[in-house]
């Protein structure tokens, strides 16, 4: 969930309430034995699909965190495919923009970066690692050789 958007997290908190609401009006006419417009019964359905994007897109980047994890451990033991390279920066791209503050996933992108010879990124995802883990082995050793080669 921290690699959502604020708009995406509003959306998933909020439709829930929004079918709710409209379940409840719907269970209050029947009670009351009025006629129930067919209109509310299909305006039950937008804030579920609603809820879909969060759900997918929440999905997709821990597919991409994933793939990240699998070329960064293919690549540390063979530095030399291009292809891997290629994959691996075209996932870092698109998962770049979102807000992720898990360790693990920091550190990842950290040493995806540094594969990638992106030194910057790096010493910054390290520096986030560092900020909840401050004696983090690994992320202090990225950072130090980072700032050495770009240096």
């Amino acid at each position: 969930m921290s690699s959502l958007f604020v708009h995406e997290l509003a959306i998933l908190l909020i439709c829930p309430l929004v079918s709710s609401c409209l379940i409840g009006y719907i269970l209050q006419k029947k009670n009351k034995q009025e006629a129930i417009p067919k209109y509310l019964l299909g305006l039950i359905i937008v804030p579920l699909v609603l809820m879909a994007y969060p759900l997918i897109k929440m999905n997709t980047i821990s597919n991409e965190l994933l793939k990240i994890e699998q070329l960064v451990t293919q690549l540390e033991q063979e530095p030399n495919l291009k292809d891997s390279k290629n994959e691996l920066l075209k996932c870092v791209n698109k998962i770049s923009d979102r807000p992720i503050s898990g360790v693990s996933q920091l550190k990842t992108l950290a040493k995806a970066n540094f594969i990638l010879g992106n030194h910057r990124k790096c010493i910054q995802f390290a520096g986030l690692v560092l900020e909840q883990k401050p004696y983090d082995e690994e992320a202090l050793r990225l950072e130090t050789l980072s700032k050495k080669i770009k240096d």
